[in-house]
């Protein structure tokens, strides 16, 4: 995949056709205005890998904001939620504060979360599977687990922010079709079936 960034005035030349041209053969074209990007043309293959990965991450949240704030305790999605708006807040302020809004656009910070879900992976990576639970719950690893989690919470929560998403509506909306898609009568025990 190659990735290509046109001025609104080189995209206006190359017109549609080319742009077109461009998605076809799996290149990006990013769109900037000001040097800044405003849009981007993708093939309908990156988009719906691009979709599938915000479904992705959307499951990850709540994994995720359950694992950072397990105290042994259930945790309430309205819980959860209230702690994703607190989240986003401070992220917007400690961002303002240091004037990094302009290097925040989504696919450097989605880069930025995928950089910390492969530290993350990496700290579990060789370990047994069936030993994996018991042996994050020790030190230091369980200390390293959580700074990895966080930094991948606040990297979603930032993502979001940046696409002006919604993360605890998104998130509420996947549980609530989860419940549609997989009554528990119907596949409590049962390892869910992934569609292709």
């Amino acid at each position: 995949m190659v990735r290509h960034e046109l001025s609104v005035t080189d995209a206006t030349k190359r017109g549609v056709a080319g742009l077109m041209s461009d998605a076809e053969r799996g290149d990006d074209v990013i769109i900037t205005r000001h040097r800044r990007p405003v849009a981007a043309v993708v093939s309908f293959q990156r988009l719906t890998e691009l979709t599938e990965l915000e479904g992705d991450l959307r499951d990850l949240v709540l994994v995720l904001s359950r694992a950072a704030t397990d105290g042994g305790r259930r945790t309430s999605l309205d819980d959860v939620l209230a702690a994703l708006a607190e989240l986003r807040a401070g992220m917007r302020a400690f961002v303002d504060e240091r004037e990094w809004g302009r290097f925040h656009d989504p696919k450097s910070v989605l880069l930025a979360l995928v950089g910390e879900v492969g530290e993350l992976a990496e700290l579990l990576q060789w370990l047994p599977a069936d030993e994996v639970r018991a042996l994050a719950g020790q030190q230091p690893l369980r200390t390293r687990v959580g700074e990895e989690l966080a930094d991948v919470l606040l990297y979603l929560v930032l993502l979001a922010d940046v696409l002006d998403l919604d993360l605890g509506a998104a998130a509420e909306a996947k549980l609530a079709a989860a419940h549609t898609r997989y009554p528990a009568a119907e596949v409590a025990g049962r390892r869910p079936d992934r569609e292709v």
